[in-house]
């Protein structure tokens, strides 16, 4: 807590005090659930671990703690891979330059939570939505937003101890998005300094200001293009109970990667490349046929979402005008759709194998073979476009596109259900490894973002005092 006098001289200054000193600041951390496993939460209320009970539980649950054999009590972190340390800094660096008037950020429409265990709406649902003076106050946004993405990105590898590629951040930031990192050698002069006696660090506070205040991208090289899913279809996250040393597979990997002197060597990289680019291609192509034709494209979905990927190809429509516009402009819908879903399923199945096979040239399990039986299973599954690990790799999650299928439960679809249902079984099931059974795989509550507003940094009123 700290009370100071403040100095605003930021056009865009969002905070309404326009006095010499703020009120008391007072700092307090909630972490979202699907940054850690709920399966203790679930259990303890005797849940199943399937996705519309993920969504009912009461927001920001706090770890589950035990008694260790030396009598202390032990806060038990399972985290999920979500990226919660870049969370935890972009917002807490965020808070600070929004309560300074440093930045503006736009509201969303999210109802208050006036008690920590009061259940939320689904977040998933929020939009920004801002003032006619907030709006005047807003028109530097992508300048605050920048501000935020450089001061955020450097506290998290000061916090770290090392320069990372920063999309975790720059997704905190701005949500969904292809991203390009920026250099390493960006923050090499900032980040060494000399240590004190006492163990702190200095920092050059020029040089500070001119990366972080860096409007008009000069100093930093990182670009973010704007990306989602299109509409219909849907993004399903899963805790998989096995926990992976992110920092330490990605050092093996590079390793092997700078050890590489041939273009034989590096071809299995060049291919995940081009699969990674034909990933981003055909999910843009889709995205475009949702805006063009929307409730056609929309419906053609639907069908699909009850057809197992190998088959979509199948899928005929029964008529008795072949001849009207409607059929015509549905078949070519149609064959347009199948086309990029097939790719794309391709696409992620051929990604997958090229990551296994660099994870066997690096020595570390990228995709370890308990998650391959997993995301085989899962992709077995009619509506399910693609199932895989994401991120570094790992036993800790896997990630699922699927065709959103007819509701269920107003909360969920039929897809989401199905696929929540293999999952609440797996632990037990003959799939799971050859010896009959796999880990404990729950769904979180995280679905499909897009870019910016609400689905990037913005501000919410949580009715905490």
């Amino acid at each position: 807590q700290q009370e100071q006098p403040i100095t605003r001289n930021h056009s865009s200054a969002s905070n309404s005090t326009t006095k010499s000193h703020v009120p008391l600041l007072r700092i307090k951390l909630r972490a979202d659930n699907d940054f850690y496993s709920q399966i203790h939460h679930l259990r303890e209320k005797g849940l199943e671990c399937i996705p519309r009970n993920v969504l009912d539980l009461p927001p920001f649950l706090p770890c589950p703690k035990e008694e260790g054999e030396d009598g202390f009590t032990k806060v038990i972190v399972n985290k999920t891979g979500m990226g919660s340390s870049a969370a935890l800094v972009t917002s807490l660096v965020a808070s600070l330059l929004l309560f300074f008037g440093i930045i503006f950020l736009p509201a969303t429409t999210e109802p208050t939570i006036t008690n920590e265990t009061d259940e939320a709406s689904d977040p998933h649902s929020v939009e920004p939505t801002t003032t006619h003076e907030e709006e005047e106050e807003g028109t530097n946004n992508e300048l605050d937003l920048q501000i935020a993405h450089n001061l955020a990105q450097i506290c998290h590898c000061y916090a770290q101890g090392k320069v990372g590629s920063g999309f975790d951040v720059s997704s905190a930031i701005y949500g969904s998005h292809v991203y390009t990192r920026f250099s390493k050698s960006i923050l090499s002069e900032l980040l060494p300094q000399s240590t004190g006696h006492d163990g702190s660090t200095s920092i050059d506070a020029t040089l500070l200001d001119t990366i972080v205040t860096d409007a008009e991208n000069d100093v930093w090289d990182c670009t973010v293009k704007p990306f989602s899913l299109p509409q219909g279809l849907e993004l399903l996250m899963a805790d998989v109970c096995g926990g992976s040393e992110t920092p330490s597979m990605a050092r093996k990997v590079l390793s092997w990667k700078q050890s590489c002197t041939t273009k034989d060597e590096l071809q299995v990289w060049n291919d995940l490349i081009e699969g990674n680019s034909q990933i981003e291609s055909c999910i843009k192509t889709l995205h475009n046929l949702s805006i063009e034709h929307n409730n056609l494209f929309l419906e053609v979905l639907l069908e699909f979402s009850c057809v197992l990927g190998t088959d979509w190809s199948t899928v005929t429509y029964d008529t008795v005008d072949p001849d009207s516009n409607s059929l015509h402009n549905k078949l070519i819908v149609r064959a347009a759709v199948i086309q990029e879903l097939t790719k794309l399923r391709t696409s992620f199945l051929l990604v997958r194998k090229y990551l296994k096979q660099i994870g066997v040239l690096a020595g570390v399990s990228i995709e370890p073979d308990d998650q391959t039986r997993l995301a085989d299973a899962t992709m077995e599954l009619p509506g399910v476009v693609a199932a895989g690990v994401p991120g570094a790799g790992g036993n800790d999650a896997l990630f699922v596109i699927y065709i959103k299928g007819p509701n269920s439960n107003g909360s969920s679809d039929c897809v989401r259900d199905s696929i929540g249902d293999l999952w609440k079984n797996w632990e037990n099931s003959a799939g799971g490894n050859e010896n009959g059974g796999g880990g404990v795989v729950c769904p979180l509550a995280v679905r499909n973002a897009g870019y910016s507003g609400s689905f990037g940094l913005c501000r919410t009123n949580l009715g905490w005092s």
